[in-house]
């Protein structure tokens, strides 16, 4: 199995320190546990993820999906053939899997709006995005939103997370 690099950068002074620890069970849970994951031909997979407040995520939501609000999370790609099961012919030192932006204060307001851990949501949301990197998508159908939100909540019950979709 592929070791992950994940880089973490921040923009926003109110996320707090714990916040590494959220991504890193994420980023583990996902890597160990997701098929498409474990498909990679890779010696090492890199994550970055950008931390972020309201107004910032409100112009990269506008900007590359055309929405002119903040949004909780956002998910850059960087594999082609995204929809389908990624699988590479020749293994590569190191695979950029993509991006993954997050506002705190959406992520905060959703939190306390629904009564959820701010680090459970923090995991759920980072757990979301790393299966759009991996190619779940959502949007395209009620099935793949299906598909998606069972992988989400098969990973977050390993981590002893309840389901968010109740």
């Amino acid at each position: 199995m592929a070791t992950t690099n994940l880089s973490i950068t921040w923009d926003h002074p109110r996320w707090p320190e714990r916040t590494r620890r959220c991504l890193a069970r994420a980023v583990a849970v996902v890597m160990a546990h997701e098929k498409r994951a474990r498909l990679l031909s890779a010696d090492q997979i890199e994550v970055a993820v950008h931390l972020t407040g309201n107004r910032a995520m409100r112009r990269i939501n506008q900007r590359y999906r055309g929405i002119d609000r903040s949004t909780n999370v956002l998910s850059f790609p960087m594999l082609e053939g995204n929809s389908q099961p990624v699988r590479r012919k020749k293994r590569h030192p190191v695979l950029p899997l993509g991006d993954i932006v997050l506002a705190y204060g959406t992520i905060r307001r959703e939190a306390r709006l629904n009564s959820l851990s701010w680090s459970d949501h923090v995991i759920h949301l980072t757990i979301h995005s790393l299966l759009h990197l991996l190619g779940y998508d959502h949007e395209q159908s009620p099935q793949q939103a299906d598909r998606q939100e069972r992988r989400e909540r098969s990973l977050l019950a390993r981590l002893g997370i309840a389901d968010p979709y109740r």
